[in-house]
Formats: C-alpha cells, structure tokens, sequence
C-alpha cells in the first residue's frame, strides 16, 4: 500500500505518538484501510522492480501471497501486480510502516494484511478525495 497524504497531510508528530501505540502489534480493532488502485491524479500503477527491491524479502513473500489469493477468485484478478492507495488511515499505514521498518524489519510475524476496503475510483477520484476528506474532518 502507499500512502496518499493529499486527503490528510502527515504530520511527523502524530506519526510518532501513533506508532507508539503499535508496540504490540497492530491495534486490535483498529478501523480498516479504505484503498484505491488509482492515485489522486487518477492513474493506476503496477509494482515495479524497484517497489519490490525497497520492500525486501518479507513484504515481496507477502506481496506474492496478497497476488495469488487476487489471481484465485476472478472478480478480484484484475487487481494483482498492482499498487494500492490508501485513501483513509494514511496516518495508521505509515506509523505501522515505520514501526515495523524500524523494530521488526527481519521479524515476518509483524509482516501481516490488514483490513481494506476497495473503493472504485475510476474516473472518480475527485469526488473519493472530497468523501475522504470530510470524513477525516
């Protein structure tokens, strides 16, 4: 996933007070990642090979798995090999991100999915931004 601060700037501050809370693992409970496989200038874009070397090991075997489930049921096929958007809960992705990059980068038990919801942006994305936004006031 990556981050798409134009629906909510990050700020380093929260991000540190967030990942604090990450110390035992992803927040139980914590509210879902709503993603796009568009941008906010609406474009879609596959992993490429420097996504993956920037990943490492861990995250590319995750990525895989993340494919092969895609590529298992027809509907959802159309969506592997590509990046997704986080539309809501940049803050929470990022923190995690960090918390793991920093802490658990050799850990794989720290490298798990969590709940997304896909939205369908296509053609879209203007108005997704502005939904997103005002649910992020």
């Amino acid at each position: 996933m990556q981050p798409m601060p134009i629906v909510r700037p990050m700020m380093q501050c929260d991000l540190a007070k967030l990942e604090e809370e990450f110390s035992h693992g992803y927040r139980e409970g914590a509210s879902v990642f709503y993603v796009s496989i568009t941008d906010e200038g609406g474009r879609t874009r596959e992993v490429s090979a420097a996504d993956k070397a920037r990943w490492g090991p861990i995250w590319n075997k995750k990525k895989d798995q993340f494919n092969d489930f895609l590529l298992s049921i027809p509907e959802l096929a159309r969506y592997a090999h590509l990046m997704f958007f986080v539309c809501d809960g940049n803050h929470r992705c990022q923190a995690w991100l960090n918390h793991i990059e920093r802490l658990h980068k050799a850990d794989e038990s720290w490298h798990y999915l969590v709940d997304s919801i896909l939205l369908d942006t296509k053609g879209r994305i203007g108005l997704v931004m502005q939904v997103m936004h005002n649910i992020n006031k």
